[in-house]
């Protein structure tokens, strides 16, 4: 190369060899140079480089390693995208912004470490890097765009730190191997189909700071079996978890006003739905298809019930029908009396100062009245009790 080039764009289909080193002379590295190089299998990019434009290496499918030199401050846009060899690339501290589609289709990647300097994470940034098995998102990133991480199969964890308040649509959509995944305390916006098709996730929880659940959000997760939606969440979209074959009970906190048409269509085992405030407005088919013995349990202090819910029956959650003090004047054990639906799994919690409360018994109510008996009861000044499904 001339020793005074200062940027190379060559046209695609030009035979390249094997190896590929960019002279010190170069500053810029133009759209689509080396696109469909095929042949190529590694680069050095010295350090005079600050520009790596978009495409520039595209379909370089024999790729396996490159090193980003450090003046450049973006991963442009389908950088490296089809890049099927590629399993291996470092990201220098300069970079701020990975651009849509920089490394989609990488399906050798097994582990990328993002900077802490990258704010951005684009539209289907790592979309099909099948081998990704883990990401760490740095604090500096506020959001994750929409299919940023879709149909990444091989990916089992992902760690999002404080600073995230946003998954846009699709993010980690089709992940089948992810099982798990936190959000942080300041988390607000869960975006349409966000996790959908995650079918090895196996548990979640709603924070607080998040008012809806997006449409389909979670939709098609067959193995999720516990689900927490804090209070706080206002709606339920459309088959936010529709087809979540694995869940069998759900508690819905009584800040949600509104449900979602199918949001729990197809949830084949579902036979638990504990209303924890007044009847939400129900879209169409919400409940279509779970099961026939499924049931709504509402407390008995709430409005707006009915018979039946979404066509569901429903009934009042137990109610404990005595209670009184521990202080007994013959020392004999304290006998609380529960009522409810036969099969009803109940738990009946403990406390000496109504802030501190302590799992006492869990109880099947084989009768319509069960008593039980608390024979420590005797050993208290004072003991207070609640009950609660489990």
């Amino acid at each position: 190369m001339h020793p005074h080039l200062t940027s190379v764009t060559i046209p695609t289909g030009d035979p390249i060899p094997s190896g590929v080193t960019i002279p010190p002379s170069v500053i810029s590295i133009g759209p689509y140079a080396f696109s469909g190089c095929t042949s190529i299998t590694s680069v050095t990019i010295t350090s005079s480089v600050t520009s790596i434009m978009p495409y520039a290496f595209s379909g370089c499918s024999s790729l396996t390693n490159v090193t980003i030199p450090p003046g450049v401050t973006e991963i442009a846009f389908g950088m490296f995208s089809a890049c099927t060899s590629l399993s291996n690339i470092t990201i220098p501290p300069s970079v701020t912004s990975i651009m849509p589609y920089a490394f989609s289709g990488c399906s050798s990647l097994t582990n990328v470490t993002i900077p802490p300097g990258v704010t951005n994470i684009g539209d289907y940034a790592f979309r099909d890097c099948t081998s990704l098995s883990s990401i760490t998102i740095p604090p500096s990133v506020t959001s994750i765009m929409p299919y940023a991480f879709s149909r990444c199969f091989s990916l089992t964890d992902v760690t999002i730190t404080s600073a995230v308040t946003g998954i846009g649509p699709y993010a980690f959509s089709r992940c089948s191997s992810l099982t798990s995944i936190t959000f942080p305390s300041g988390f607000a916006i869960l975006g349409d189909g966000a996790f959908s098709e995650c079918t090895s996730l196996s548990s979640v929880t709603i924070p607080s700071s998040v008012r809806g659940i997006g449409n389909a959000a979670f939709g098609g997760c067959t193995s999720l079996t516990n689900v927490t939606i804090s209070p706080g969440v206002i709606y339920i979209g459309q088959g936010a978890f529709g087809g979540c074959r694995s869940l069998t009970s759900v508690t819905i906190p009584a800040s949600v006003t509104g449900i979602g048409n199918s949001a729990f269509r197809d949830c084949t085992f579902l036979i638990r739905l504990v209303f924890m405030g007044n009847q939400p407005h129900l879209g169409r088919g919400v409940f279509q298809g779970i099961p026939g013995n499924a049931a709504v349990y509402y407390w008995a202090d709430t409005n707006d019930w009915a018979l039946t819910y979404g066509g569901l029956p429903t009934r009042v959650f137990p109610e404990i029908a005595s209670v009184g003090s521990t202080a007994l004047a013959d020392g004999a054990p304290f006998v609380l009396t529960v009522s409810g639906s036969i099969g009803d799994t109940v738990v009946v919690e403990t406390s000496e100062n109504l802030i501190t409360w302590l799992p006492f018994s869990t109880n099947v109510l084989d009768a319509a009245s069960v008593a039980i008996t608390d024979p420590q009861s005797p050993l208290f000044d004072r003991r207070f009790y609640r009950v609660r499904l489990p």
